[in-house]
């Protein structure tokens, strides 16, 4: 999948960020993975003058309770609604209104959903299941980038499974790290 995150000409300083996505117009298939933990997802956020480029990356048990193919229409529609719900980001990262955020693009890819470019992580060639992924890339365009301030990420109130998000950030004047969890899921840009 390629991330909608700046281009590296835009903001080379990316990865002095140790931002691991890949911004490049590169094979998806280059693009690094860490390691495939249930219970903890990634979420990156890069803010450039009125563009806030946010990545949400899951082991798909952490969305959906399994990983394999959906096989029962049970399954397939579990997978239907959280792609669903992927696709509504506002429902799950509250931004400050004052900061007039309107959501420009949004692409989710999953093994789950058939549409993953990006299966260098999964078994599926050696015959066993692999380690499905729920990818969620998001663009918005904010008028007032200056009360974006802090980001309220509500994702364990929306994915109970959840247990921790290792949130990287990176802004015109910082760049910062941190482990959320459902107790401390604010994400301080400024």
């Amino acid at each position: 999948m390629k991330s909608i995150l700046p281009t590296p000409l835009a903001f080379g300083f990316l990865l002095a960020a140790s931002i691991t996505v890949t911004a490049r117009s590169e094979p998806s298939h280059h693009r690094e993975h860490s390691a495939h933990e249930h219970g903890v997802a990634e979420l990156k956020l890069a803010l450039s003058d009125h563009d806030l480029s946010v990545e949400f990356d899951s082991p798909a048990v952490n969305l959906v309770g399994f990983e394999h193919a959906a096989t029962s229409e049970k399954d397939r529609q579990v997978v239907a609604n959280v792609a669903q719900n992927l696709r509504l980001p506002l429902t799950f990262l509250a931004l400050p209104s004052a900061a007039h955020c309107t959501l420009t693009k949004t692409a989710v890819e999953s093994e789950l959903l058939g549409n993953a470019t990006d299966t260098s992580h999964s078994d599926h060639k050696n015959g066993h299941e692999g380690h499905a992924d729920f990818i969620a890339n998001y663009q918005f365009h904010c008028k007032d980038p200056q009360a974006l301030n802090v980001v309220d990420v509500l994702l364990f109130k929306t994915f109970t499974d959840i247990e921790r998000i290792s949130a990287q950030w990176l802004t015109a004047t910082s760049q910062n790290a941190k482990v959320l969890t459902p107790a401390d899921h604010f994400i301080r840009l400024q």
